[in-house]
């Protein structure tokens, strides 16, 4: 439906990786009007999505019910200290 939010569980499951990106391309063409949001590992992936938020969870304690994140600036990418830590 319109304004819809659209959740992705790992993007690139069942995918060729030659395909990936253009599939979601063309699906967030068709669909301008709603909300995708991805969850993936796939940090090549993520840096791909135009006009983006990226959060990046670190942690999440199960016990406490509380969730370690940080949501990063869209202009500036994935840094070096992100890519070796994930």
């Amino acid at each position: 439906m319109e304004g819809a939010a659209i959740f992705v569980d790992n993007p690139g499951m069942f995918l060729h990786p030659s395909i990936m990106h253009s599939v979601w391309n063309h699906l967030e063409e068709l669909r301008p009007d709603c909300t995708f949001i991805y969850t993936t590992h796939d940090l090549d992936f993520a840096s791909s999505r135009t006009d983006s938020a990226v959060i990046w969870v670190r942690d999440y304690d199960a016990e406490k019910v509380t969730w370690d994140y940080r949501v990063l600036p869209s202009h500036a990418g994935l840094s070096d200290d992100i890519y070796l830590t994930i």
